[in-house]
């Protein structure tokens, strides 16, 4: 071998030991890793917006970060007896325009628009003539007829014999409370007073415009000493109970003949409260001074309607008599009662 060639050999030897110690430190242990490179700033956390709307249409916004949860706003309008245009269906903190009530345990994956219901104000009732805020409410539909809701937080009692009539044509009034059970509340007279409750429809017109809603209301019965009916129907207005809509005392329909009547209408929610049956006496009363005249009127004619009609509801309704224009009367179970389709018929 050539002196040359022996050491290109030896250089490649030496430059192999060489390598293979590389990173190495004392007895072969590695060497420390040199220092990490900074860790770059992270990005903006997933945030959402939700906005709370009143009904003075002012906003206020709580920012949520995603999958967290909203929290209830301390300021919200107090619930009151107040009188609103329109059909209220709603109240509290609503999901968006929609009746579902807004879960504050759901949490936030978007923008989100929490309205509270009612979202109008109340119509301001100070100028109109009445005794108590229902009378008010009940004169401003009169005078300006459409339809309205009147909302009930807080039972009502009535003192006086006034009789609230419901009469101009096109009004249209729901009488609404969003509790339920325990904390519904009711209106009733306490005055041993002749008078009624409420009064619907015209006096001598026969008017199908006129309509009076009870939704989870109950109507109480007045002391003893008043043997006016509790509500009175007349020339095809319309009386509706719905969701837990009761009257504790005597419900009176009139007819002017067998082709002109009125009728209990049940809406498909409706149920009754407690043990007590929802319609505590039933009453159908013609103008006539004649009893089998009366009774005629409304043999085989449907008495209750609606979507809530069936046998179990048709049950909680207790029957009372036939009443005419005069003093003749007659018991109407003595040999009549509601079918499960509505139709007052023959036991």
């Amino acid at each position: 071998m050539s002196k040359k060639s022996f050491c290109f050999i030896l250089a490649v030897v030496v430059m192999a030991a060489l390598a293979s110690s590389c990173g190495k430190g004392e007895d072969g242990k590695e060497g420390a890793q040199g220092p990490q490179g900074e860790r770059g700033p992270e990005g903006p956390a997933n945030t959402f917006v939700v906005t709370f709307v009143y009904p003075d249409g002012t906003q206020s916004t709580q920012t949520v970060l995603s999958g967290g949860w909203a929290t209830q706003p301390i300021v919200y309008p107090r619930q009151v007896n107040a009188l609103y245009a329109g059909t209220v269906t709603k109240t509290g903190w609503c999901v968006g325009d929609t009746a579902e009530r807004f879960n504050f345990d759901t949490p936030i994956t978007a923008n989100t628009t929490i309205r509270w219901e009612p979202s109008t104000l109340p119509i301001n009732l100070d100028s109109v003539a009445g005794t108590t805020l229902l009378d008010k409410a009940f004169a401003y539909v009169n005078a300006n007829p459409a339809a309205y809701t009147f909302f009930v937080v807080d039972s009502i009692n009535l003192a006086g014999s006034t009789t609230r009539v419901l009469s101009a044509s096109n009004a249209k009034l729901t009488i609404f409370s969003p509790y339920v059970g325990a904390a519904q509340p009711s209106i009733s007279v306490s005055s041993s007073a002749k008078g009624r409750l409420f009064a619907v429809g015209a006096e001598n017109v026969q008017d199908n415009s006129v309509s009076l809603t009870i939704h989870n209301v109950c109507l109480s019965e007045p002391q003893s000493g008043n043997d006016d009916s509790l509500v009175y129907v007349q020339n095809g207005a319309a009386f509706s109970l719905s969701g837990e809509g009761q009257v504790w005392g005597e419900l009176v329909l009139q007819a002017t003949g067998p082709n002109n009547r009125t009728a209990l209408t049940l809406g498909a929610d409706w149920t009754k409260r407690g043990d007590n049956n929802a319609v505590k006496k039933l009453s159908l009363r013609g103008t006539h001074t004649d009893v089998d005249t009366v009774i005629g009127y409304w043999a085989n004619k449907p008495i209750v309607i609606g979507a809530g009609v069936n046998a179990a509801n048709i049950g909680e309704i207790t029957l009372g008599d036939f009443l005419t224009t005069g003093v003749d009367t007659e018991a109407i179970s003595t040999s009549y009662k509601i079918n499960e389709a509505g139709v007052l018929v023959l036991k």
